[in-house]
């Protein structure tokens, strides 16, 4: 079953999804960084006859056309995803909530923002559980997102210095590549540059979600790849210290890539739980 796109007009943008199935459940998904609702497309027909899929893509995203600026918020995250919601009467009200990466840290937010709506979570490889400083420095610092600009538009010096990083072991050669093919093209760069900060003010609380978990019994499945040094497992098994009877983790054979029909055994065994 092929999925459906629609836009959904918000203040001067068009926020575009994509829906697939019949089912009464929504089962909202965000996908990671540079990616799209698209990323989703496979569990469509593996689900149809019990979810709906509810897939945006995000500011600077797929076929969104954001024109707010590089600011959005976590309310305004809210406002669209309830107004889409509301295109489905017949639905149960609580929904499913999943993301992959840096889709993670939406439905994190999502959530902190509107506990009561969510029945489940499922966080593939995600984004938000713990701080990453250099992110921190590039987005929620003043100073730290002036140089992060100007690096963006004359990165050499960067480049220089991963490299020495590689040479002397201090950076795995993993995240070395992936910084490589994200810096050495100037549109990938301007890009970088802009979703990071338009998505700025997302920042999660991870001792907030727990809380949060704990107060309304929300059923929350963790999925890592065991090779992936982009978010590692760790990172999991400490976030759920303390609300275990709520939070379990799945470590898959895999790198980062867990959102991959490969998986899809495994994502949907955790969605009928």
């Amino acid at each position: 079953m092929s999925m459906q796109s629609f836009f959904l007009p918000y203040k001067s943008s068009l926020i575009h999804y994509q829906t697939g199935g019949k089912g009464k459940q929504i089962l909202c998904c965000f996908h990671g960084y540079g990616e799209s609702s698209e990323s989703f497309a496979f569990l469509a027909n593996h689900l149809e006859n019990e979810f709906i899929l509810l897939c945006p893509d995000l500011p600077f995203h797929g076929k969104t056309d954001w024109k707010e600026g590089i600011h959005f918020t976590p309310g305004e995250l809210a406002t669209i995803i309830t107004q889409i919601l509301q295109k489905f009467p017949e639905c149960d009200e609580k929904i499913y909530l999943m993301g992959f990466s840096l889709g993670g840290r939406l439905a994190l937010s999502l959530f902190e923002t509107m506990p009561k709506k969510i029945k489940t979570i499922i966080l593939l490889a995600a984004d938000g559980l713990y701080t990453n400083r250099w992110y921190w420095l590039a987005t929620q610092n003043g100073i730290g997102n002036r140089l992060f600009r100007h690096t963006m538009k004359n990165p050499h010096w960067l480049l220089t210095a991963l490299d020495t990083a590689r040479k002397i072991k201090i950076i795995n050669p993993s995240i070395h590549k992936l910084a490589m093919s994200n810096l050495g093209d100037e549109k990938i760069r301007e890009d970088l540059y802009i979703r990071w900060t338009t998505l700025a003010p997302f920042k999660i609380s991870p001792k907030k979600i727990k809380s949060c978990i704990l107060e309304y019994s929300v059923p929350t499945h963790l999925v890592y790849g065991k090779y992936d040094r982009i978010m590692r497992y760790d990172i999991g098994e400490k976030f759920r210290t303390g609300i275990e009877q709520y939070c379990d983790l799945s470590i898959l054979l895999c790198g980062h890539q867990v959102l991959h029909e490969k998986n899809m055994e495994t994502i949907i065994q955790l969605l009928r739980k």
